[in-house]
C-alpha cells in the first residue's frame, strides 16, 4: 500500500485542473456563498498511466468536495459568461479557517492531522500537496474550517460510494483495460453525475466522476461539465490489484 501512496503523492503534486474554455472561475469570492457541491472521485489507474507508473489498484479516491455555482443563463455574445458550463468560486476571502480576511493556506501540522483522521484517511490519497491545494482553492470557499471541510468526504460517503458500486463491480470483472460506451457507464450511475476523461496515448480514458449534491447530500440537477467530456467509446484502464472495499 505504501507504494500506491507514494505514486499518488507524486501524481497530485501537479495540477490537473487546467481551465476549461467554458469555465468561469470567480476568484476571491466571499466564503460560504455557493449553490451546490461537486464530490469528485478519481479512477487511480488512469492517473498511473498518465505518469507511466505501475502497480496501481482499481480504486476511486476522493479528489475533493468543491463548492459550485448554478450555471448562469446565456447572455449576450460580448459577456464573459456566455455558454458557461463550469462556474465556481475559488481562493475565497473571509473563510472561518483563516486568520485574515483574505484566502489562506493550512500548515503542515494541520495537514498531517487531517490527512490521517480515521474518518477520511482511506478516502483521500496521502498527499500533503493535494490537501493544501484543495483547502486553498476550494475549502476557503466552503464557509467551514479546514477540518470540517475535509470531513465532508466522510459525511457524504454513504451517499456517494454505494452509488459507485455497480460500476466498480463491473470494472472488476475485467483483468485488463477495456473499451466501453459512455452510455453504458452512465446507466450504472445516478443521474446527478458527470464524467471527465483524460487523453492517454491518444485514447480517451475514464478519469473522474463527479457527483452533484446539495449540502445535505441530496442530488442536485445541473449541466455542469468539468474537464474533457467523455463521449462515444472510451477506455477504462485496469490496475493489478483490487481496491479496498469502502461501501
Amino acid at each position: 500500500m505504501n507504494s500506491h501512496i507514494l505514486i499518488l503523492s507524486l501524481l497530485f503534486s501537479f495540477s490537473v485542473n487546467a481551465s476549461d474554455s467554458w469555465e468561469n472561475e470567480e476568484k476571491h469570492a466571499p466564503s460560504g456563498q455557493f449553490d451546490f457541491n461537486v464530490y469528485a472521485v478519481t479512477w487511480q489507474p488512469t492517473y498511473c498511466l498518465k505518469d507511466s507508473a505501475d502497480h496501481c489498484v482499481n480504486q476511486f479516491y476522493v479528489h475533493g468536495v468543491w463548492p459550485y455555482f448554478n450555471l448562469p443563463h446565456k447572455e449576450a455574445a460580448n459577456t464573459h459568461r456566455r455558454n458557461v458550463l463550469n462556474y465556481h468560486p475559488s481562493y475565497c476571502y473571509n473563510s472561518p479557517g483563516c486568520l485574515s480576511g483574505k484566502d489562506c493556506e493550512i500548515n503542515d501540522q494541520q495537514v498531517h492531522s487531517i490527512m490521517n483522521h480515521p474518518s477520511i484517511k482511506d478516502l483521500y490519497p496521502k498527499s500533503a500537496s493535494l490537501f493544501k491545494h484543495e483547502w486553498h482553492k476550494h475549502g476557503t470557499c466552503s464557509g467551514m474550517n479546514p477540518k470540517d471541510y475535509f470531513l465532508q468526504a466522510n459525511t457524504y460517503r454513504k451517499v456517494i460510494f454505494p452509488s459507485l458500486e455497480p460500476l466498480y463491480k463491473f470494472i472488476n470483472q475485467h483483468q485488463t483495460s477495456f473499451q466501453i460506451s459512455v452510455s453504458y457507464i452512465k446507466s450504472l450511475l445516478p443521474e446527478n453525475t458527470g464524467l471527465r476523461c483524460m487523453q492517454v496515448n491518444d485514447r480517451a480514458m475514464l478519469f473522474e466522476i463527479f457527483f452533484f449534491i446539495d449540502p445535505s447530500g441530496k442530488p442536485h440537477t445541473t449541466q455542469t461539465q468539468i474537464g474533457i467530456p467523455c463521449s462515444g467509446q472510451i477506455v477504462i484502464p485496469v490496475g493489478h490489484e483490487s481496491g479496498t472495499d469502502r461501501f
